[in-house]
This record gives structure tokens, sequence and C-alpha cells, in this order.
């Protein structure tokens, strides 16, 4: 579909506005369109005929963000708007801890703001935490949560993914007959469980590293 020129808008619209019908944002629509030899319809894309399954009503950050990367245009917060939010104002106190839920539950709410165009989850999302980078993590985890609780975990997982380990169902004859299963390397236990699990395990039973648990 062709998208409608300027002078299609501009029958009833002025270039002159310069803050936003909200009054929180201005805009020198002027400077837009004459210096940056931009369409209306670049910005204004989801007025008349949206995308289908875009919601109408004012450009979305992420129009924004094509320009203003902090390189081709500035990217503060006081270029556009009038009065920012302050930090406690536009994110609850438990964010860090708690985005990743919150994040999947309305990722619109997120993009009012920040955007995949900028790369913004990722400059934080494409590296595990220093803390998880330690070989021992998997096993050493468990020492931060117990002191900070499980929420500090839902910032990136959900709880699905912590059940995955903490939720395991052995058979109940697993003692027995986990040996002839562990014999081919034990990879499969060292998902959840330390080397020195089935160490510290097998000496307080007993058992040498040539016996079955629970062999006669």
């Amino acid at each position: 579909m062709k998208r409608p020129s300027n002078e299609s808008c501009l029958k009833c619209h002025s270039l002159d506005r310069e803050v936003s019908p909200s009054g929180d944002i201005k805009i020198p629509h002027r400077e837009h369109v004459e210096m940056r030899d931009l369409l209306c319809a670049d910005c204004h894309f989801n007025v008349v005929h949206p995308l289908e399954g875009a919601a109408g009503g004012a450009p979305p950050m992420d129009v924004c963000y094509m320009c203003h990367d902090g390189q081709k245009a500035p990217n503060a917060c006081e270029t556009c708007h009038l009065t920012p939010p302050s930090e406690s104002e536009a994110h609850p106190q438990d964010a860090i801890q708690n985005h990743g839920k919150m994040a999947r539950e309305r990722i619109e709410d997120c993009r009012r703001c920040h955007t995949e165009r900028s790369n913004f989850c990722e400059n934080c999302h494409s590296q595990p935490p220093a803390s998880h980078q330690n070989a021992t993590w998997r096993y050493t985890h468990r020492n931060i949560v117990e002191v900070d609780g499980r929420e500090t975990c839902f910032g990136c997982h959900d709880e699905d993914f912590c059940d995955k380990c903490h939720k395991v169902q052995h058979p109940p004859d697993w003692a027995r007959s986990h040996s002839e299963f562990a014999q081919g390397g034990g990879e499969p236990c060292l998902v959840c469980h330390s080397p020195n699990f089935c160490v510290d395990c097998h000496t307080k039973e007993g058992v040498s590293s040539k016996q079955e648990l629970g062999s006669e």
C-alpha cells in the first residue's frame, strides 16, 4: 500500500506543532520534515493505515530510536521529554530482580522506552553475569539463593527453569539402580549434582568405586 504524501497530511495538520497532544513531549515537526526530509508517515505509520496487528495512536518509542540512537540524533531523555520520569517513577523498586517476569507478561511496557533496535536488552543478556561464568555456579548458586531468595533468579529465569533440576523425580529404587545409568560417564547427573556429590555419598555409605550402592 502506498503511503500518503505530506501534502495529504498538511491539508489538516500544521508543521508548526512543537509539543505533543499530551503536552509532555517536544517534537519540532518542521525540523523533522524539512531538514531531515521525512514523510509524516515515516513516524506516524500507524495512524491512518496501521500495520496488521499494530496498535494505533502515537508512534512507539522504537520509531524514535531509528534516528535517536545517540549518534545520528541525541538520545538523552530531556531531548524530547519536558519532564522525564525519575528512575523510581519509571520502574518498580525491584525491577532489576523481576524485570524478566514483567517483560514476559507485558513486553510492550518495556518498549515504550527501551527498544530492540538499540540492543538495550542484549547489552546485558548477551553475556551471563560474572557469577554464572564460574565453573561451579550450578552447584554453588544455592548460597546466593539462600541469602537473597529465589526472586533474584526470576529476573532472567522463570520458575519452570529452576524446576527442571529442583523438581526432578527419581524412581523409588534410584539409590540401588542408578549405578548402571551412571556408568556411561554420569554427564546427565552432573547437570544437577557436582562431581563431589557422588564421592561424598559413596563415602558416606561405605561404597567403593568398584561397588554398586546397595549391592549385597
